[in-house]
């Protein structure tokens, strides 16, 4: 029987954590306002700043911005943030003008930042 009475209250304890943990990573959940600053590269390649929205969802975030020809994403904007804010994120896309592009890569070349 004592074994069983500890058992709950461990359960419980397990609960109440994860309730806790859920609700600290809930805070970042909705949509988020980005601004994207890249500066001018040594190389002559001009900088710019990008501002675009991206979404949390159950930790998971993505956003896009803008679209090329044939309507795929010029750029999107993937990862995952942690309960305490701290984000592992991808950017990929498809260069537009090559003035903007380190190593002058011409328009439509993949890029993975």
């Amino acid at each position: 029987m004592k074994r069983r009475a500890t058992q709950p209250a461990w359960a419980g304890a397990l609960l109440v954590l994860a309730t806790i943990q859920s609700t600290h990573a809930a805070s970042f959940e909705g949509t988020w306002s980005v601004l994207q600053v890249c500066e001018t590269t040594s190389e002559g390649a001009r900088g710019y700043t990008w501002r675009y929205d991206v979404t949390i969802t159950n930790g998971h975030l993505i956003g896009h911005r803008g679209t090329i020809q044939g309507g795929q994403s010029q750029f999107t904007l993937e990862g995952t943030v942690q309960s305490g804010g701290r984000a592992a994120l991808t950017g990929t896309g498809i260069s537009e003008t090559s003035d903007y592009n380190l190593g002058f890569a011409q328009r439509g070349t993949p890029n993975l930042l």
